[in-house]
C-alpha cells in the first residue's frame, strides 16, 4: 500500500485504490488494462473492479479507467455511488435509481428503502486546521491511537505543604475505573484502556507554590505546571516507561481539582508521547477527603486521542431569569457541548425523587442535564464509527431513520449535511440509555436520587466548523447564535422542527429504537 493518509479505499481483483485527503486518488497493484491509471482531478468515492475502475468525482460525474469493451465508458448523469464489478459496472443515480452498463438497465428505488442523496460521507469530512488538531478531518498523526490497547502509566506527586493524608489506591482506583469504563464503552469496544500505576505518592522537596503558574485558560486560577519531569524523575529508578502511550501524573484531590492534557515526557526508557494532568488546580489550602476525578480523566485522556474542547473558553454572562423561570446548564458528551435555556422552574423534564433517609420523599428539580454519551461526530473522528453508519445529504429533499448514539447497531448513528467546505450540520438520536440515562447520587446524610441526564428523548441537532480550534466553539447546538443560550432543551421530539443554514429538519416519527428525520432545503439557499 502507499504512504500517505486516505478517506476510503476499494480492493480490486488484483489491484487497489484509495482516496487521499486531498480527494485525488492513489491505484497500486496488477495494471496490465491500465485499471490502477488513476485519473486526475477530486473525487468522492472510488470502486476497484477486476480489469477497471470507477469513481464518483465531485461534480457527481463517474469517470471509469481500464480495460474498455464499454466497461470504461460510463453514461452521463449526475451520481451518488458507482460500483466495479467483474465485467460491468453500477451507479447511483441522484434520482435514487441505478443504471449499469455496458449493458444498460436502470431500476427504480426497491420498495421500503430511503432515497439517499450520498452513500459516501466524504463530503461531510471537513479537513481540519493544518497546524493543530481541529474537529475535522483526519486527526493528525501525532496524537494517541483511538483504536486498539492505550497503555497509561499513572504516577502520583504530592508536596511537603500539600501532603496526601490517604493512600494512592483510595486516591486513585475508583476513578480509573471510571475513565477505563466510560472509554472502552463509547468506543464500542474498539478502545482497551490499561493503567499502569505507581502505587505511592512521590514527594516534591519543593512545596506546590513553586509550581504554581496562571492557567492557559483566560480567567481561571493559578495552576500546577511543569511536575511532569520531577514526576518522572523521582519514578525513574523504580519504573519502566517503555512502550507507554500516555502518562497520567496525579496530584492529591484533596488539594487540588481539575485537570489538563498535553506535551510529551521524556524517561530513561525513552519518550512517552501524550501527557495528562490530574487535580492542577489549588482548591483548598486545608486538606480534607480526597473527590473522585474519573470524568476529568477520560475527558483529558479524550484530548490525547485527537478531540478538542468544545465550550468557548469565553465565558458569557446570563441575563436575569424572568419570574416563574429558571436557567438550566445542559451539556452533552465529555468535552463540553453546552448551552443554557430557560425552563419553568417545576419544568418535569428536570423533576427526580428524593428518598429520605427517614422514609419520606420528595420531588426536587435539577439546575443541570449532563447527558454524558459522546457525540457522533466524535465517534466517527475517532474511526468508532465507520462509513456505513453514517449519511451525509448533498440533496435538497430526504429522510433517513437514525438510531441511537448510544447503541447504533448496524444503523445509521448520524446525519451529516455538508455546509460549506469546513462546516456541516450532525443530527444524532440520543436516548434514555448508557451515560445519557439516569445516574444514581447518595447524598451525605444517606438520601438518595436518581437524577436525569438527559431531559427527554428525541434527536440532537448541532454545526461542526472545523476552522475553529479546541476553546472556540467548533461544535454550536442548532439555535445557539454563539452567546450560549437557546429558545429551549435543544432535543427535538417527534413532530418538532428546526430551521438551519436553510435547511429545514423535522423528526417525522419514533419508535423504540428509531427516530425518522425529514431533512428539507429552502428553495432560496
Amino acid at each position: 500500500a502507499p504512504a500517505g493518509q486516505f478517506l476510503s479505499v476499494s480492493a480490486g481483483e488484483t489491484h487497489s485504490c484509495a482516496i487521499g485527503t486531498n480527494d485525488t486518488i492513489t491505484c497500486w497493484g496488477y495494471n496490465a488494462n491500465g485499471q490502477a491509471d488513476a485519473p486526475a482531478g477530486q473525487f468522492l468515492s472510488v470502486s476497484a473492479g477486476e480489469t477497471h475502475s470507477c469513481a464518483v468525482r465531485t461534480d457527481s460525474t463517474i469517470t471509469c479507467w481500464g480495460y474498455d469493451s464499454g466497461l470504461a465508458d460510463p453514461p452521463a448523469g449526475s451520481f451518488d455511488a458507482v460500483t466495479a464489478g467483474y465485467r460491468h459496472s453500477c451507479g447511483l443515480h441522484t434520482d435514487a435509481t441505478v443504471v449499469c452498463w455496458p449493458l444498460a438497465r436502470t431500476a427504480p428505488t426497491p420498495v421500503g428503502v430511503d432515497a439517499i442523496a450520498s452513500a459516501d460521507p466524504a463530503a461531510c469530512r471537513p479537513h481540519g486546521l493544518r497546524n493543530g488538531i481541529s474537529a475535522g478531518f483526519p486527526l493528525p498523526p501525532s496524537v494517541v491511537s483511538a483504536t486498539g490497547t492505550m497503555r497509561v502509566a499513572v504516577l502520583f506527586l504530592d508536596f511537603p505543604d500539600a501532603a496526601a493524608a490517604h493512600s494512592t489506591r483510595q486516591e486513585a482506583e475508583p476513578s480509573l475505573a471510571e475513565a477505563e469504563r466510560y472509554l472502552e464503552t463509547v468506543s464500542y469496544g474498539k478502545l482497551d484502556v490499561t493503567f499502569a500505576p505507581l502505587h505511592r505518592w512521590l514527594r516534591s522537596e519543593s512545596t506546590h507554590v513553586r509550581f504554581l503558574a496562571a492557567d492557559a485558560l483566560p480567567g481561571q486560577r493559578e495552576s500546577l505546571g511543569n511536575v511532569e519531569q520531577l514526576a518522572v524523575q523521582l519514578a525513574d529508578p523504580d519504573f519502566d516507561f517503555g512502550e507507554f502511550d500516555s502518562a497520567m501524573i496525579v496530584m492529591p484531590s484533596s488539594y487540588f481539582g481539575d485537570g489538563n492534557a498535553g506535551g510529551s515526557l521524556d524517561t530513561q526508557e525513552g519518550r512517552v508521547p501524550a501527557l495528562v494532568r490530574i487535580n492542577v488546580s489549588l482548591l483548598d489550602e486545608r486538606s480534607r477527603p480526597p473527590l473522585e476525578w474519573g470524568a476529568v480523566a477520560y475527558h483529558e485522556l479524550a484530548h490525547n486521542l485527537g478531540l478538542v474542547d468544545y465550550y468557548s473558553y469565553d465565558g458569557n454572562e446570563l441575563p436575569d431569569a424572568p419570574p416563574g423561570k429558571i436557567w438550566v446548564w445542559s451539556n452533552f458528551g465529555p468535552m463540553g457541548l453546552t448551552v443554557r435555556f430557560l425552563a419553568d422552574e417545576r419544568d418535569s423534564l428536570r423533576s427526580f425523587t428524593v428518598h429520605h433517609s427517614n422514609g419520606t420523599r420528595s420531588t426536587q428539580h435539577t439546575n443541570s442535564l449532563d447527558a454524558g454519551e459522546m457525540l457522533a461526530w466524535s465517534r466517527w473522528q475517532l474511526g468508532w464509527l465507520d462509513a456505513t453508519q453514517i449519511r451525509c445529504i448533498t440533496d435538497p429533499v430526504a429522510t433517513v431513520s437514525l438510531t441511537p448514539a448510544a447503541a447504533p447497531g448496524d444503523g445509521i448513528a448520524m446525519v451529516g449535511i455538508p455546509l460549506s467546505d469546513t462546516e456541516v450540520i450532525v443530527l444524532e438520536s440520543r436516548r434514555k440509555i448508557g451515560y445519557d440515562a439516569r445516574r444514581e447520587i447518595q447524598f451525605a446524610d444517606g438520601s438518595r436520587a436518581t437524577i436525569p441526564a438527559l431531559g427527554t428523548e428525541g434527536v440532537l441537532v448541532y454545526t461542526v466548523d472545523a476552522a475553529l480550534g479546541t476553546g472556540e466553539l467548533p461544535l454550536k447546538i442548532a439555535g445557539d447564535p454563539g452567546n450560549g443560550q437557546v429558545d429551549a432543551y435543544p432535543i427535538l421530539t417527534e413532530g418538532e422542527s428546526i430551521t438551519i443554514r436553510g435547511y429545514t429538519i423535522t423528526v417525522q416519527s419514533a419508535t423504540a429504537t428509531t427516530h425518522t428525520v425529514a431533512i428539507r432545503k429552502s428553495a432560496a439557499t
